[in-house]
């Protein structure tokens, strides 16, 4: 595991917690991993979308199952354990790293920090791999020119359906 030389902090009330960013190599395998897990529950929901009833009606209840049922075959325990250790290998707490993050979040004064941090170091990390490159954005507004106008659509159709 290699960390680049960025490093961000995070405030709690009096608490300090300070990691430092994945390095490119890790945060690019890392990345097409997560892209991996979350695509196909994704694809679900627009195909749901697609497939909708002659009346505009989705069976919401089967989208929402296809899709967690995706994500929770496709990002696993072990994938999870791993993401958390690389996203908190570097955690340090009041300017003090820590050897083991999950030693000093079972004690009752810091447990409650947990997900918060957890949170905001996965932010920190992947929020420009997701939104700066030109090639996922590209992607990501090609998606969008398929699932805005069927929202719009559907959207509009249940306006009608109110109307009458």
């Amino acid at each position: 595991m290699k960390y680049s030389k960025t490093k961000v902090k995070l405030k709690i009330e009096d608490r300090t917690y300070t990691i430092k960013k994945l390095g490119a190599r890790d945060l690019n395998i890392e990345g097409f991993k997560l892209i991996r897990v979350f695509a196909p529950s994704a694809g679900a929901g627009i195909d749901a979308y697609r497939n909708q009833d002659e009346f505009g009606i989705l069976d919401g209840s089967n989208t929402v199952a296809a899709m967690l049922q995706l994500l929770s075959e496709n990002l696993t325990e072990e994938h999870y354990t791993n993401l958390t250790d690389m996203l908190l290998g570097s955690l340090a707490y009041d300017g003090d790293t820590l050897e083991e993050w999950s030693d000093h979040f079972d004690t009752e004064e810091f447990e409650g920090d947990f997900l918060e941090v957890l949170v905001w170091a996965f932010k920190e990390n992947f929020y420009n791999f997701f939104t700066k490159s030109t090639i996922l954005v590209s992607l990501m507004e090609k998606a969008k020119t398929i699932v805005l106008p069927m929202l719009e659509d559907n959207e509009s159709k249940i306006e009608n359906d109110s109307v009458r």
